[in-house]
């Protein structure tokens, strides 16, 4: 892990078209903005863009990084074709399920456990 004092960190399995973060602690603003949107804006055009998000002791947002989060969802998820959200938190799931008609990709959600799985699905639309 990174010396950074980030909360989000880019993970191994990002490449051309799939963003893969896993995020820790409490978000930050910089840090969202600095390392998951820098990561999207640089994929959303390609034709198989995704996005994995991993929770993992996840402690919720700051609210300068919660709202860049929603206008994220309403900006750059549109143009996913797959969004895959490992243990994500209660209010996440239900964030999604409110928005989830406004994106016309595919999005599902995974336990911890099925972290390979959702990995596989995000790149490739097979589990």
């Amino acid at each position: 892990m990174p010396d950074a004092p980030s909360a989000i960190y880019l993970l191994p399995e990002t490449d051309d078209a799939t963003v893969c973060v896993r995020l820790d602690g409490t978000v930050t603003e910089a840090a969202f903005d600095r390392v998951f949107l820098d990561a999207v804006r640089a994929r959303m055009d390609h034709k198989d863009f995704g996005a994995l998000l991993y929770f993992h002791c996840h402690r919720g947002w700051e609210e300068k990084a919660a709202a860049l989060s929603l206008d994220s969802i309403l900006r750059y998820a549109v143009k996913a074709r797959r969004i895959a959200y490992v243990n994500p938190p209660p209010g996440k799931i239900l964030q999604v399920k409110l928005f989830q008609t406004r994106m016309p990709g595919e999005i599902r959600i995974y336990g911890e456990e099925d972290y390979g799985r959702a990995v596989r699905w995000v790149k490739t639309g097979t589990e």
